[in-house]
């Protein structure tokens, strides 16, 4: 599983140290024979301060600060070069070592030390692949960073964590086809990426794998709205195919409960431009500027429905404004191209358009505004 986070964790190797062991008795681990040429140890700094605080380096390291010092790097780094021989040093502790390493993991996210137990549960993971409670609650603690990120304004590492949780929902309902809670929890990831037919899908294995009962009205009610995010996209299909009254008459319905999705507006104030109810289309556009001032794409209809209206001025500010938001779109090069045509200015109008040319010379809509401008320029 290719890990989105790594660069994240391995800053954390600073809490690392390392000793040389060249004999067991320097180590609390009676089952573990330490290899001729001796070996690095990592500790973590904090457990090697208080070995030296209390005086006990020279009478060997705790099998605790050994547990600790080896989860960490085996978490944090798993191409560290000598991890296969850490893993032996686990091995000689017994099979409970894996209980307690995710079991410490369970209690540092229950605490709140999300980074820590996605640590932990990396180790465990490495001791035992496809430990179910391992990837599950690995899952969950990237995802609960991922938030944590968003809160504070982190977006590019909130998204980070969320693709590593999603990835890890992902192996587990492929590991484990029967665990509904690994459906109900990657079904969100496929439904915030706009993929609600897989998001319906995928929460329906939920309810077929036997959810607990209280997570089932729940997925009733996200089934639901995935029904009506189809008939959504179904609407504004209509729009794009040139059929604006069956469009509207699909995503009207829809937009007191679903007024903060800014696609469903702009699709409702294109079929409503299409259908000259140029009014209706910028009370819609204009909604949608209220929620992202920087839309280019509302910008440019308003730019439009202005230009319906004859208001020439009003029409090239709101063009001028999307082309600050994308310098190099030939369409919104046109648009304030053919507003200068249409107020008389050709050398401005061949300007704009020469230079839409220029980004990409096969566009149709460039090649049809040079011929309209050419034509006036030959009169």
């Amino acid at each position: 599983m290719k890990s989105y986070i790594e660069k994240y964790l391995m800053e954390m190797t600073k809490e690392l140290s390392f000793l040389t062991i060249e004999r067991e008795d320097e180590i609390s681990l009676s089952g573990y024979i330490v290899p001729a040429e001796g070996i690095e140890i990592p500790v973590l700094t904090s457990d090697l301060s208080e070995l030296v605080k209390n005086g006990n380096v020279m009478r060997g390291i705790s099998a605790a600060a050994i547990i600790r010092g080896i989860v960490y790097i085996l978490g944090i780094d798993p191409n560290f070069p000598r991890n296969e021989e850490y893993k032996k040093i686990l091995g000689s502790l017994g099979d409970d070592i894996k209980e307690f390493v995710g079991n410490q993991g369970i209690n540092l996210a229950n605490s709140g030390d999300f980074k820590r137990a996605a640590v932990f549960f990396r180790a465990l993971l490495e001791l035992d692949r496809n430990n179910i409670n391992g990837i599950y609650n690995y899952a969950l603690v990237c995802q609960d960073i991922s938030k944590d990120c968003s809160q504070r304004g982190e977006k590019s590492t909130a998204d980070d964590y969320s693709r590593e949780a999603r990835s890890a929902f992902e192996s587990l309902v492929e590991e484990y086809p029967d665990f509904a809670k690994g459906y109900y929890n990657l079904g969100f990831y496929y439904f915030r990426s706009g993929d609600f037919f897989k998001a319906k899908e995928t929460w329906q294995k939920a309810l077929d794998k036997g959810i607990d009962d209280e997570l089932q009205d729940e997925i009733e009610e996200l089934l639901g709205l995935c029904a009506e995010k189809f008939d959504i996209q179904d609407g504004i299909n209509m729009v794009i195919e040139g059929n604006p009254q069956g469009g509207l008459e699909m995503l009207l319905p829809h937009v007191n409960k679903h007024g903060g999705d800014w696609k469903l507006l702009f699709f409702v104030g294109l079929a409503y431009r299409q259908l000259g109810e140029v009014q209706e289309a910028q009370l819609y556009f204009g909604d949608i500027l209220k929620m992202d001032p920087k839309n280019a794409d509302a910008l440019v209809e308003l730019g439009l429905c202005s230009a319906v209206n004859g208001e020439l001025d009003e029409s090239l500010m709101y063009f001028e404004k999307a082309l600050a938001l994308r310098p190099d779109n030939p369409e919104i090069l046109c648009n304030i191209g053919m507003t200068h045509l249409s107020r008389g200015d050709m050398i401005k109008a061949r300007e704009y358009i020469s230079k839409s040319h220029e980004l990409d010379p096969q566009d149709e809509i460039t090649l049809e505004c040079l011929r309209e401008l050419e034509k006036h320029e030959n009169m």
